[in-house]
């Protein structure tokens, strides 16, 4: 583990009006100007920048174990009128500190004994195309966080092109000397070198040295972030700092506007109400958390959420499920935006035709046309509660069980759907299967001996391989989900949900590795030895998108199981 660093400076943020106060150890120039660059130059120059910045936090991983020092926030560095802000906390909190040391005891010793060592071996390696050493150059200056910032476009240096933002890095410096030497490296690496600026205990690094006065110039007081009501808010809803927070405000990023509420992921719908979005990474006890939030105006024509109460039913062997709520208006407002409303009629955007959709558009009027539905009546209307596909264990290797189970919302449209099924599948399947219907549903006979069975009851639709599985997804007996401690953790079954996704990851591993080993032994000896220590300790993925009145709510957690 690293010793733990002297107290950094602490910084002073710039005058109000872009004041200087330069560091007392500076040269006489503390930059040096970078003459502006031509498009291609500066989309390299800023693929450099953010190159150095994410180097420099991948080494903020190693720090993690050390020592909390008392430093000032980055956020009074970033003015009010901020597009995206993502900070990294190398030092972060002693609780955070105490938890990531709780995760890596999970491993085995061979790997957390060289979490370090090895990180820092990476960002050497990563390093050697700048003529760098992170040991050398770069981990000795760095001070307890790292940020970095964007500015939109209007925002943005007077020579730069008026539809680019003004990305600028902030890092936090404990050796100013030290800082301006490692910095002065990447100048003399590439041939489009960013510009960079050491002042007030922070080093600014951007495209243009323009790019870094105009961001300096638009800090003042009273007006940044750690003074924002908005910032403040989103940042205590979404968790704080941790180990890395994400703040944007959508609605001043060009092309970014509202679309569709309850999306797949709730992502949409953060762009809704006031726009901002806050993200937070976090260590906690069952594992890795990534947390949001966004504020969005409650609207009768957008998606629902609800809670989940046949997934919770159905058993608790499997590999993974994919829940959904409300699909039935997600798809129905995803058809209106590509297809300007209800009809199938190609969109454009511009002018321009947007790509595949006439392959879209032509394969849902075929869909409708041989199966005699109309998707939007037909069929979207019994689709408006709870959908899950669920991946179930594996019965007959090597492909696992899978099941889709329904919650119907309108039976006369069902009804309507199962009896065109019954009706015209045979003719659309041909020789690629055989249709059998009966009371309760139908099956598929297909050619590779898997059946497709299809079963419905008032409260509940499946469609799973196999008339076992099928029967086991209508009936669930002994342990279900919803009594599942792993579950529990990596999902709130009592939030309405928009959107639902969770994994066993350590199921899904052990039956990797069969195959894997089976297939290939020589290889798996190599994983065994340099992988799986890794990857044996995660034991599930959980991806949760919830609504509630005027809040969006988004997690995401990996959990480590406990030896």
């Amino acid at each position: 583990m690293d010793e733990q660093p002297p107290v950094p400076e602490q910084p002073t943020p710039p005058a109000g009006n872009g004041a200087t106060s330069f560091d007392p150890l500076a040269s006489p120039s503390p930059y040096e100007p970078v003459h502006p660059a031509s498009r291609a130059s500066r989309a390299r120059v800023t693929a450099l920048v953010l190159a150095v910045l994410v180097v420099l936090t991948g080494g903020g991983t190693v720090l993690l174990l050390r020592a909390s020092n008392s430093a000032q926030s980055l956020d009074r560095f970033v003015p009010d009128t901020v597009a995206a802000y993502v900070k990294f906390s190398i030092h972060p909190s002693v609780q955070q500190q105490r938890t990531v040391q709780d995760l890596l005891s999970r491993f085995p010793s061979s790997v957390r004994n060289d979490v370090g060592s090895k990180l820092d071996d990476g960002l050497d390696s990563s390093l050697k195309d700048f003529h760098l050493s992170y040991r050398n150059d770069i981990k000795p200056w760095v001070g307890s966080q790292i940020a970095i910032a964007v500015l939109a476009p209007s925002g943005s240096a007077s020579d730069s092109p008026s539809n680019e933002p003004n990305v600028v890095g902030i890092v936090e410096v404990k050796d100013a000397s030290a800082a301006r030497k490692g910095l002065a490296k990447v100048k003399n690496s590439v041939p489009d070198p960013p510009a960079f600026e050491i002042e007030g205990g922070v080093a600014y690094l951007a495209k243009t040295q323009n790019n870094i006065d105009s961001f300096k110039n638009a800090v003042t007081s009273r007006h940044t972030l750690a003074d924002s009501t908005s910032y403040k808010r989103e940042h205590d809803r979404a968790g704080g700092d941790g180990l890395v927070f994400g703040y944007a405000d959508l609605s001043k990023l060009a092309g970014v506007a509202p679309s569709l509420r309850g999306d797949i992921l709730g992502g949409s719908a953060l762009t809704g109400g006031t726009g901002i979005v806050g993200l937070s990474l976090r260590a906690e006890s069952q594992g890795l958390v990534v947390t949001g939030h966004s504020s969005l105006p409650t609207s009768a024509a957008g998606g629902k959420a609800g809670t989940f109460k046949i997934l919770p039913t159905t058993p608790d062997d499997l590999l993974g499920s994919v829940s959904f709520f409300d699909l039935g208006d997600l798809v129905a407002n995803v058809l209106k935006t590509l297809n300007r409303g209800f009809g199938l009629q190609p969109a454009s955007t511009n002018g321009q035709q947007v790509p595949g959709l006439p392959e879209v558009t032509t394969a849902l009027q075929e869909f409708e046309r041989v199966l005699g539905l109309n998707l939007q009546k037909d069929v979207l209307p019994w689709l408006k509660g709870e959908l899950s596909v669920i991946v179930g264990p594996v019965t007959n290797p090597p492909i696992p069980n899978i099941g889709i189970v329904i919650e119907p919302t309108n039976a006369a449209a069902l009804r309507r759907t199962m009896n065109a099924l019954r009706t015209h599948l045979a003719a659309v399947l041909g020789s690629g299967g055989k249709v059998q219907s009966d009371a309760n549903g139908l099956t598929v006979k297909t050619p590779i001996g898997e059946d497709i069975v299809v079963r419905t009851t008032p409260g509940r639709v499946v469609i799973a391989t196999g008339l076992p599985y099928a029967n086991r997804l209508l009936h669930s007996s002994g342990s279900n989900l919803g009594g599942d401690t792993i579950y529990k953790a990596a999902v709130d079954p009592s939030k309405p949900t928009v959107f639902q996704m969770f994994v066993r990851l350590d199921r899904v591993r052990t039956l990797v590795e069969a195959l894997f080993k089976l297939n290939d032994p020589s290889g798996y000896d190599a994983y065994e030895r340099n992988v799986q220590p890794f990857v044996k300790p995660l034991q599930a993925l959980g991806i949760q998108s919830t609504m509630s009145g005027g809040s969006q709510d988004f997690r995401l957690i990996i959990t480590i199981a406990k030896p």
